[in-house]
């Protein structure tokens, strides 16, 4: 029994680990989507506003109007490319967190097994002395009754 109690400590610690690991998991994954909703709007506005600039480009509109927004966009695709960094580096830092959380997982249920395993152990073992001792009763009253005989 005392053994079984260590188990179930080492089961509470374990599963602590793992909703720790779920905890963070869950932080990056929300920073993840965060960081890719920006992405996902730059991505549209920089749609939105090529369409406006070939639609300038076709209407032979002054030189300044179709540089500023040249340059926007070029500022657009700077700002792109730094969001898609983060999105890598938020993507990873969630791969690594769900990877984490899962090796936590199986410690539980490693763990969880154990204790199941020495459960079903112990109560073979309760009813293996539960037999042996009816056994031992029936043998005692086998020979009780035979010398009345």
């Amino acid at each position: 029994m005392a053994k079984e109690m260590v188990y179930e400590k080492i089961l509470s610690f374990r599963e602590t680990e793992k909703n720790e690991a779920q905890m963070h998991y869950q932080t990056s994954m929300e920073k993840f989507e965060a960081v890719a909703l920006k992405l996902v709007d730059l991505l549209q506005k920089k749609e939105k506003y090529e369409e406006q600039y070939y639609r300038y480009l076709e209407r032979n509109t002054d030189v300044s109007t179709i540089n500023m927004y040249y340059n926007y966009l070029r500022k657009i695709e700077e700002d792109i490319s730094q969001v898609q960094r983060k999105v890598n580096k938020a993507r990873d830092d969630m791969n690594k967190k769900q990877d984490h959380l899962t090796t936590q997982h199986v410690e539980v249920k490693k763990i969880e097994k154990i204790i199941d395993r020495k459960r079903l152990q112990l109560l073979e073992h309760e009813e293996f002395e539960e037999r042996k001792m009816m056994d031992d009763i029936s043998t005692r009253q086998f020979l009780g009754n035979k010398g009345r005989g």
